[in-house]
């Protein structure tokens, strides 16, 4: 998934650079794409993704409705006496939103923020395995997987360059509905993104 993300991000900067030395007089369009990484602060996980979205006026407000997908894995090995412990989990999240731009003015540089709200949806896993060190031998193994989804609430600050790309800080804050908490749960990661506009 590191891969992936790297090769679009690359794709997107050579996009970018074709477009600023050779298309200075176009203003940017209103589709966009994004890479982009987060970090959970609670549980100090990191998950890499992508978006795209739609960016338009309503009046003289501007808006967007973006879709982006998060992925993210961990594994860690411990020892407790004569027994080797393996863990490793996965995450998926699915979001989509609906964002409002404060201070934006379009085809020029520079800061705006923006205020969201949506829904999202994600599944997890994990397991755990255990080795007998003297002989190498299978001992208990333990895992579970399922699904949550919920409301999001989203703030942030933008800033735009070259005209057709921004860079973003983001605040979701997650409140979820499902089998992980089994009851209402909150969770708020922290986002950042390269976006490009066509």
């Amino acid at each position: 998934m590191k891969r992936i993300l790297l090769i679009l991000i690359a794709v997107l900067l050579l996009a970018g650079s074709w477009s600023v030395l050779f298309a200075e007089d176009k203003i940017p369009g209103d589709i966009l794409v994004r890479g982009s990484v987060g970090f959970d602060p609670i549980g100090g996980g990191f998950g890499f993704g992508g978006g795209a979205g739609y960016r338009f006026s309503v009046g003289s407000a501007y808006n967007e409705v973006l879709a982006d997908f998060f992925y993210s894995t961990s594994k860690e090995t411990s020892t407790e006496g004569n027994w080797e412990y393996d863990y490793q989990d996965w995450l998926y999240i699915f979001g989509v939103r609906w964002d409002w731009l404060f201070l934006y003015t379009p085809y020029e540089n520079g800061f705006y923020a923006l205020a969201g709200v949506g829904f999202w949806f994600g599944g997890f896993e994990w397991k755990e395995t255990s080795t007998w060190i003297p002989d190498g031998s299978a001992g208990p193994t333990g895992g579970e997987e399922g699904s949550s989804g919920g409301s999001i609430f989203n703030v942030g600050a933008a800033w735009v360059f070259a005209k057709r790309w921004e860079v973003r800080l983001e605040l979701p804050i997650l409140i979820s509905f499902g089998s992980y908490y089994r009851s209402t749960g909150v969770a708020i990661p922290i986002t950042a993104s390269i976006m490009y506009a066509f």
